[in-house]
């Protein structure tokens, strides 16, 4: 089983939640790989925050962050979700971020990797996306989904990987997201890298003189 520690972190200008480890009591939750935090920060007068990851989501590299944010002034906060101790398996590592979520402001999404296995280290970016619904009546719904893929010369070993939300709001503004990010080698299931030798075969039989392809 790998050793790791989830940690998370809330930044309005004060420090609000941090580990799940017990090193901080604004966490929620005394279970490992879970942290929440519920209350007001800063100039949000109401957060909802909570962070999933091993070895409640399993052993595999996965992490989600949701949240729920509401302000009784104008403000900016920052959530960083990170987990440690992620190993490669050998090849190419395939990162999958998928999120979703509503703002009535602007919310800064990002998420990362990071080959020395720190936690709120940004070495690698792997997916980002701004959302901004300040200049509309009703907020907007938002949706992304994005792969990126790391060499074994960029990431082998242990490693880091982390979500990092800025939400910035005016007088009561609400932004509800979730963000979901795992990891996996990148190597081809094995019906496809079958499929890709028959299509070679083919080709190849194809292009022989004298012969037609039917």
């Amino acid at each position: 089983m790998r050793s790791s520690a989830i940690n998370a972190s809330m930044r309005d200008g004060s420090s609000g939640l941090a580990s799940s480890t017990g090193a901080n009591t604004t966490d929620l939750y005394v279970q490992e790989g879970l942290v929440g935090f519920s209350g007001p920060i800063g100039d949000f007068q109401m957060n909802v925050t909570t962070g999933f990851s091993s070895p409640l989501l399993g052993d595999e590299g996965r992490m989600d962050l949701f949240n729920v944010s509401f302000s009784g002034g104008s403000g900016t906060l920052t959530l960083e979700l990170w987990d440690t101790g992620f190993e490669t398996e050998g090849n190419a590592t395939r990162f999958h971020t998928l999120l979703g979520g509503t703002t009535d402001g602007l919310v800064e999404i990002a998420t990362y990797a990071d080959d020395d296995g720190d936690a709120f280290s940004t070495e690698y970016l792997l997916a980002s996306g701004i959302y901004d619904g300040s200049s509309t009546l009703d907020g907007i719904a938002f949706a992304s989904d994005q792969t990126t893929d790391l060499s074994v010369d960029q990431l082998a070993g242990g490693y880091a990987m982390g979500i990092r939300a800025t939400i910035t709001h005016s007088y009561g503004d609400v932004t509800s997201f979730d963000v979901d990010l795992q990891s996996a080698s990148a190597v081809p299931e094995p019906a496809t890298a079958l499929m890709a030798m028959l299509l070679l075969l083919l080709s190849s039989f194809c292009r022989m003189p004298r012969r037609r392809c039917h």
